[in-house]
């Protein structure tokens, strides 16, 4: 992820988090399906988006990896909310999330 937005004063309605379709802000839409705010509960204060264009998320886990990238015309973003960490990746065949509550990341 390499450009951080601190969206604390804009919140949920930051352009970020509410494009969907193409284009917008970063020039590719981030996610496919449905904007980031949508990913979030009503209860939940987002604060910073990471976005990356090319990369995703690499999830490490006992059982093994999985790797989620974004397709030709989506992108990857980093949510950071008062709860917890919203990893988001576009793909046209269905976007992919995982989310990291706050008590886990170390």
């Amino acid at each position: 992820m390499n450009n951080v937005t601190d969206i604390s004063e804009a919140g949920r309605d930051a352009a970020v988090l509410t494009d969907a379709g193409s284009g917008g802000l970063i020039g590719r839409a981030v996610l496919a399906d449905r904007p980031l705010v949508e990913h979030l509960t009503d209860d939940e204060t987002p604060r910073y988006v990471l976005r990356n264009k090319k990369q995703g998320v690499t999830v490490e886990r006992p059982d093994g990896t999985e790797e989620y990238a974004p397709d030709r015309g989506h992108s990857g973003a980093a949510v950071l909310t008062d709860v917890r960490v919203l990893f988001a990746v576009g793909r046209s065949d269905g976007d992919r999330t995982v989310s990291v509550p706050l008590a886990d990341v170390v």
